[in-house]
């Protein structure tokens, strides 16, 4: 039992992974958060895998979506549901 296999603990699909992704995608510390995250999570999953021959460039893609989060709303969709508003406002002006 001392060996750790990179292919089990750091695979994507793996629980524990997504599990973080969804609260981090949907908001921590909100109610809504983990429910939003998880909706968005499953379909993004769903739409991704449907797609031929992507193979492993899912991992690259679930990656970007995670990195974009972090920068752009890091207290997730929920927690920043106000400057998600204000923007589509804006740029809904712009148009």
């Amino acid at each position: 039992m001392g060996y750790i296999d990179p292919n089990v603990v750091f695979a994507l699909h793996d629980v524990s992974i997504i599990a973080i992704m969804i609260v981090v995608v949907g908001g921590v510390a909100t109610y809504w958060g983990p429910f939003v995250g998880a909706v968005i999570m499953v379909v993004l999953a769903e739409s991704i895998r449907s797609i031929p021959g992507l193979g492993a460039a899912h991992q690259t893609l679930f990656g970007i979506l995670l990195i974009v989060i972090i920068i752009v709303l890091p207290n997730g969709i929920v927690g920043d549901y106000k400057k998600l508003k204000r923007l589509f406002r804006l740029h809904g002006a712009a148009s």
